[in-house]
């Protein structure tokens, strides 16, 4: 009688015991969510389209309204001198209509007010020089306390390829699984480049997820390559005269995001 009592709360224990493993492991695992799990409920909300020449500023702005940062009224950010940046633009006065994000543009100003190609080294102030007071008495404290990079062009070659991959890898990924989405920069041999937002990466697939701000399709927003293709070829043409040739990542990337 005693024994056939015991078996059953030993099974029912054993039972909880593994249950609340499979709980934990579901948990670490929501913990790693990438952005392509969220912006793929509503691409439509995520892409903002871009003017020209405005593909970093675009780039740049589509993470900062993933954050939410886009609904900051003044005074909420400033310089590292004190001074308030406006940067409350909600996106509706330049993507309403086929309207899309020109140099007039409030975050367009900010990064690169002279308009035309954007500099890597403004794109990366852009989040390094915004901040905001953390208390009453006016104490300056930068905004984006996560930012990482790699400010450096990485050339095409054999020699090369297990950089770039461990750039994605050991670098980008582990951004990608803290919800921040990543800024990359493709290049072309004889004309400008063009910037883009990675939203997920699938190691087991090795399958990129972007987003384009110069996409066209709206039904296609969410798009995915293969990571060797991504990163190995010249694949990306864009809406640019032949002549320029296809881009490929330059293993150049920006991304930014609040304390975790």
């Amino acid at each position: 009688m005693t024994l056939s009592v015991y078996r059953p709360i030993r099974i029912v224990f054993f039972f909880f015991v593994v249950t609340l493993g499979s709980m934990t492991f579901s948990n670490e695992n929501a913990l790693a969510m990438q952005p392509y799990e969220s912006i793929g409920k509503n691409p439509k909300g995520f892409l903002v389209n871009q003017g020209p020449a405005m593909c970093a500023p675009t780039a740049f702005y589509m993470i900062f309204k993933y954050y939410g940062d886009c609904y900051k009224k003044p005074p909420f950010f400033y310089d590292e001198k004190g001074n308030v940046i406006d940067l409350y633009e909600t996106g509706d006065d330049f993507t309403s209509n086929n309207k899309r994000l020109a140099k007039g543009a409030k975050i367009a100003q900010w990064i690169n007010p002279q308009g035309g190609a954007t500099d890597w080294r403004k794109l990366k102030k852009g989040a390094e020089d915004l901040f905001f007071k953390s208390d009453p008495k006016g104490a300056m404290v930068r905004y984006y306390q996560t930012i990482d990079s790699n400010d450096t062009l990485i050339k095409t070659g054999k020699k090369n390829e297990k950089t770039k991959k461990d750039l994605m890898e050991k670098r980008i990924l582990p951004l990608l699984e803290k919800n921040q989405p990543v800024l990359v920069h493709l290049s072309r041999k004889y004309a400008s480049g063009h910037y883009m937002v990675v939203i997920g990466y699938d190691k087991k697939s090795e399958t990129v997820y972007y987003v384009d701000p110069n996409e066209k399709d709206m039904n296609a927003i969410l798009r995915k390559i293969g990571y060797n293709e991504f990163a190995n070829t010249n694949w990306y043409e864009g809406h640019v005269p032949k002549l320029w040739g296809k881009a490929i990542w330059s293993g150049k990337f920006l991304s930014f995001g609040p304390k975790k």
